[in-house]
Parts: structure tokens; sequence; C-alpha cells
């Protein structure tokens, strides 16, 4: 394994508390393979059994939720150095709940079983970190299913808001994707996107500057929400 992968194997979370050398030598073990994928291929389909955890060495990929009407909802957008479903691999269950693929061109390292066990036994803070990562992602996962629920576009941005600014502790917020991101987050086209957004600014409730969204009335925001089918 050469030095570059290694290193950007050590600044992923799950590894972080590893030595390089440690890495070096656990690179070198069975049971793990590398990985390349071009920009829109399609890495794993939703339902398909997850045996092995893949871990993002470069690249973009997207994770999308298909339901049985053929909506589909984009949820993530994941960047290197991070892990894929790490919380599905030890399942019972084990199908992937969302389809994964590439936006970019992408370079992943997969870890069978039997190799992850080998290193949770050799080095508990790894183990920790694992059941950690598992824990976010799935608490991660059910904050974006609720969109689901909500009826309207100005639910949706109101509720988005309001967890962006409890996330970032302030009424000043900075969207953290891109509007088209955040429209197919919210299962939308951008310019409804925008023109609820230019709404919301009209009516005085928010301010907005590029990526930067000021929260000028918090508790009208509040009042969006509690009017959706949530109540």
């Amino acid at each position: 394994m050469d030095q570059k992968l290694i290193i950007s194997l050590s600044r992923c979370r799950l590894f972080c508390s590893l030595q390089e050398t440690t890495l070096a030598k656990l690179l070198d073990e069975p049971g793990i393979r590398r990985k390349t994928y071009s920009p829109g291929a399609v890495i794993h389909q939703q339902g398909d059994p997850y045996n092995a955890l893949d871990v993002l060495i470069s690249g973009r990929i997207n994770t999308t939720m298909h339901d049985a009407n053929g909506k589909t909802m984009k949820l993530e957008r994941i960047s290197a150095p991070d892990v894929l479903a790490p919380g599905v691999l030890f399942a019972v269950d084990n199908a992937l709940p969302v389809t994964i693929s590439a936006e970019s061109g992408v370079m992943i390292l997969e870890f069978r079983k039997s190799a992850l066990k080998k290193i949770g036994e050799q080095h508990p803070e790894f183990l920790f970190a694992y059941l950690e990562q598992s824990g976010n992602r799935i608490v991660s996962l059910a904050k974006k299913l609720r969109f689901s629920h909500f009826n309207t576009i100005r639910q949706k941005a109101a509720h988005f808001l309001l967890e962006e600014m409890h996330t970032q502790r302030s009424s000043v917020i900075v969207l953290p994707n891109t509007k088209e991101f955040i429209a197919e987050f919210f299962g939308v086209s951008r310019p409804a996107l925008s023109r609820v957004l230019s709404e919301l600014c009209r009516e005085g409730i928010i301010r907005q500057q590029g990526r930067t969204v000021t929260i000028c009335n918090e508790q009208i925001l509040r009042e969006l929400v509690d009017s959706s089918t949530l109540k």
C-alpha cells in the first residue's frame, strides 16, 4: 500500500486513533482490497447485501432512497475520507437501505468482516470509533427521513433552517450545501426552493446573502414546522 493511501486513511475518523505504521501493517493483511469507480457509477443498489465495509479514500458519493412509488430522495453527500454504512454491516438483515453512487471519480478500500474483527480485537479504540460512527450515521439518517413527512416546501425549509441554526448555534448560518443539493434533498426543483426562500425573505422571516442566511423570526419558522402533519 502506498504512503498517500495510508495518509488518507489516517484522516478518516474511524482510523485516526491508529498510528500510520500500524495502518501500514494492517493494510497488508488479507481481507482488504482496493476498488475504483467512475463518476456516475452505482457502487451499491438499495436492497443489496452489505458484506464488507467500504472506506471512501478519495472522491465523493451520493446516497439516495427509493420508495414503493418510485419517488427518489437524496439523503446524503459524503466526501473522502469517510466510511459508508457502518451500522448495516453487522446487522442480521444487512440489506442496504440506500443506493450509493459515485458523484466523482472514487477510490474505496473494502474491509471484510474478518479484517475489521481483527483490528477491533487488537485496537479497542478502533472498536469504540466504529460504534460511534455507526450511531452517528443512524441518527443522521433518522433526521433526514423526517423531511419526507412535511407537506410543503415552506415546512421543509423552515425545519432545515432551524436544524442548521441549532447545529451552528447561531441565528446567522451558512448553508452547508448548494441550493441544487438542498433541493434534491427536499425532493423538489431548485427554482421551487429558490421561490420559497425568496418568499421568506420578502416576508422578513429571513435575510439571505449568498449562502449566508440570517434568521430574523425564529417563531414563525417554528409555527410553520408545527403546522405540518407531525403536529
